[in-house]
């Protein structure tokens, strides 16, 4: 069986020869495993991980993003500015400033970058050569990693958390503004990257954080009012262009049940990162309720299994949540977020291992 026809299977829920796996990985664990292994190319390692998932979209061809006497710098002009602040568990990106705090009027919004950035600058020219270079290799399931509509978590990484939260309660006409203006360009900017894929890509990957440990950033009632409309109106676009064999996949972190049914309702068939700490998100009631129509993608616990357990522990975490939300096909597993700083080569061996049935390395 392909990687392609693995995930392909496991996404249809059908049974397939294993379950299909994805890396992510912070710098820290990334480097730890090509110095293990004695490689330097990412890709190089993907292959050893027995990986099934190529992801790939635009180039950023704009202008470099700046760098500012704090040692901040941007993520593309005029967007949220971040430093690096080192701690015990490696390097955090830690933002320092955000574009939109200082917005007051709808009027102020006009000049303002948003996150899509202009559309000169991205390159869709070199991805049928990405596409075709994969397909020499294996014949992977491939994602296009490019946009998807905004969430709450894109607002507050422009305008700030708190001022944001205040928006939605106190000026929801500026709100809804701000969330309008951040979904301009979105879709055309998914439509040109599978355009330029010519048929090949297998799902349309990004995401956008709706929930915390505990909770929900805001409520489903406020989520469908402000929010929504946009959800609908981008995948139902996509879903008409590209047909429902594109696989929807949207990435929220944190305890997001109560939001499952209405990213359903929406068009999104596979839910990443099923972070299973979080309250509400027991892979098995997830997998009895939800199974049926979703894929779940994730769910290795980042946050204790893999940094404080043993390897035989990380073991059979890991046949357990195969057990549970690969019953019947529809799991794809891999960490539930980039894997961190604390955690031992050893152990994200031992995920992969069991994936594999075999030894690694």
């Amino acid at each position: 069986m392909t990687p392609r026809e693995r995930v392909r299977r496991a996404f249809e829920h059908r049974e397939t020869d294993r379950v299909p796996c994805f890396y992510s990985g912070e710098r820290e664990p990334t480097g730890a495993l090509l110095q293990y292994f004695g490689i330097t190319e990412q890709e190089e390692l993907l292959r050893m991980l027995g990986v099934d998932c190529r992801a790939l979209g635009p180039r950023y061809v704009g202008p470099a993003p700046r760098e500012f006497p704090d040692g901040s710098k941007e993520g593309r002009p005029g967007g949220p500015r971040q430093k690096v602040v080192m701690s015990k568990y490696g390097a955090i990106n830690t933002p320092v400033y955000w574009p939109w705090a200082e917005v007051r009027t709808v009027a102020d919004l006009e000049t303002r970058e948003s996150w899509a950035g202009r559309p000169e600058w991205w390159d869709y020219s070199g991805i049928p050569d990405r596409i075709a270079q994969y397909d020499a290799e294996r014949d992977y399931w491939l994602q296009a990693a490019v946009s998807d509509p905004a969430s709450p978590q894109h607002l507050m990484m422009w305008r700030g958390e708190e001022q944001f939260m205040l928006d939605l309660a106190l000026n929801p006409d500026l709100a809804k503004a701000m969330i309008k203006k951040q979904n301009e360009g979105l879709v055309e900017k998914a439509i040109k990257c599978l355009e330029a894929g010519g048929g090949r890509f297998d799902e349309l990957q990004w995401g956008g954080d709706l929930g915390t440990q505990e909770s929900l950033f805001i409520s489903v009632k406020m989520w469908r009012e402000f929010f929504r409309d946009y959800y609908l109106e981008f995948y139902a676009e996509i879903v008409r262009r590209f047909g429902t064999k594109l696989a929807i996949f949207y990435h929220s972190c944190g305890s997001v049940y109560d939001m499952i049914p209405e990213l359903i309702d929406v068009g999104v068939r596979i839910l990443n990162p099923i972070q299973v700490r979080a309250k509400n998100m027991d892979p098995r009631v997830l997998k009895e309720e939800f199974g049926g129509v979703l894929a779940f993608h994730g769910a290795i616990d980042i946050q204790h299994v893999l940094p404080h357990c043993t390897p035989d522990e990380v073991r059979r975490h890991t046949e357990e949540t195969i057990e549970i939300l690969g019953k019947g096909g529809g799991y794809i597993c891999g960490p539930n977020h980039a894997i961190q700083a604390d955690t031992t080569v050893e152990n994200i061996l031992a995920v992969y291992e069991v994936v594999q049935g075999r030894e690694i390395g």
